[in-house]
C-alpha cells in the first residue's frame, strides 16, 4: 500500500490548527486502517521554511508508519536541506528527481520547482532526464509523482501558480510516447482531485494542513475547515492500482446497514 501526502507544511502558521499535529492526526488515520504500508510519498511543501528542524520533525511523524519515505520538492522546500534530511543523495541545488521500485510498479519523482517562486516549471533538462529514465524501462507499470500537477484549474487563485503551459505541452507529448505510466500523482492543490492528463488519470492528494474550498471566482486562497487528508493506492502483484481518497476526520462510528 503506498500512501500519497502533500503539503505538509510543517512551520506554518496559517491558520490557527498546528500543521504537525494535524500530520500527527493523518498518521494516526492511516495507521487504523490496518493495512501494510510499504511507501510513503510526501509530495512537496514538506516544510513552510525549509529549516532542518521543520523537516526534522516531520521525518519524525512520518517514521510511525514504519515504511520508506519518498519525498518531493514544493514551492517553499528547500532542496539542500530536504536531500539532507531525507537521504536523497548528493548536497546542493540541483533538482530533486529519482526513480525507486515500489514492488510490483515503479515510482519516479520530478522536481517542478522554480527557486524563490510559487509556480512550477520542467525545463529541457528535467523532460530529457524523464524521457530517459522512461526508455530505459518501457515494460514497467510507472507512478509519475511531481508537486505541481499539470493542470488548469479555472481558479485565478491557483492557476497564477500552476505548472507553466509549455511544460505541460511537453509533458503531455512526452508521455503519449510512453504508454507505460499509469498514474500521475500531484499535491500543492490543497485540496482532493481527480482528472487525467495525457490519457492517465492524475490525482492530486489533499493537504496534511488545510484545504482550501472549490471557489471558481476566488482570487486569493483562504484555508477552510475541512480536515487533512491523503490518498491510499493498493497495488497489486500484476501493476494494477485502486485509489481512494481518504480523511482524517476521526474514528468510524455506527454499524454495518445490512
Amino acid at each position: 500500500m503506498l500512501i500519497q501526502l502533500g503539503d505538509l507544511h510543517i512551520g506554518a502558521r496559517w491558520v490557527e490548527a498546528d500543521p504537525l499535529e494535524t500530520l500527527s492526526t493523518t498518521v494516526d488515520a492511516i495507521r487504523r486502517l490496518d493495512l501494510p504500508v510499504t511507501a510513503v510519498l510526501a509530495l512537496g511543501d514538506l516544510a513552510e521554511h525549509g529549516s532542518d528542524a521543520e523537516y526534522a520533525d516531520a521525518r519524525g511523524v512520518l517514521e510511525r508508519l514504519d515504511a520508506p519515505i519518498h519525498a518531493a520538492m514544493g514551492n517553499h522546500d528547500d532542496r539542500e536541506t530536504l536531500r539532507r534530511q531525507f537521504g536523497l543523495g548528493s548536497a546542493g541545488d540541483a533538482p530533486v528527481r529519482y526513480a525507486t521500485d515500489l514492488g510490483p510498479v515503479r515510482l519516479i519523482v520530478l522536481d517542478t520547482t522554480i527557486p524563490g517562486k510559487d509556480g512550477g516549471c520542467l525545463d529541457e533538462d528535467s523532460l530529457s532526464w524523464l524521457n530517459s529514465q522512461l526508455s530505459d524501462a518501457p515494460s514497467a507499470q510507472t507512478l509519475l509523482a511531481m508537486h505541481h500537477p499539470p493542470l488548469v484549474t479555472r481558479e485565478a487563485a491557483f492557476d497564477r501558480i500552476a505548472l507553466q503551459a509549455d511544460s505541460r505541452a511537453a509533458l503531455g507529448e512526452l508521455l503519449h510516447r510512453h504508454p507505460q505510466v499509469r498514474r500521475i500523482l500531484g499535491a500543492h492543490l490543497h485540496r482532493p482531485l481527480l482528472t487525467e492528463f495525457a490519457s492517465r488519470p492524475l490525482m492530486v492528494a489533499p493537504s496534511t494542513y488545510v484545504q482550501f474550498p472549490l471557489d471558481l471566482d476566488a482570487v486569493k486562497l483562504v484555508a477552510g475547515d475541512e480536515p487533512p487528508g491523503f490518498v491510499v493506492h493498493m497495488v497489486s502483484e500484476d501493476g494494477s492500482l485502486i485509489s481512494t481518497f481518504q480523511t482524517a476526520a476521526g474514528r468510524p462510528v455506527g454499524r454495518d446497514p445490512a
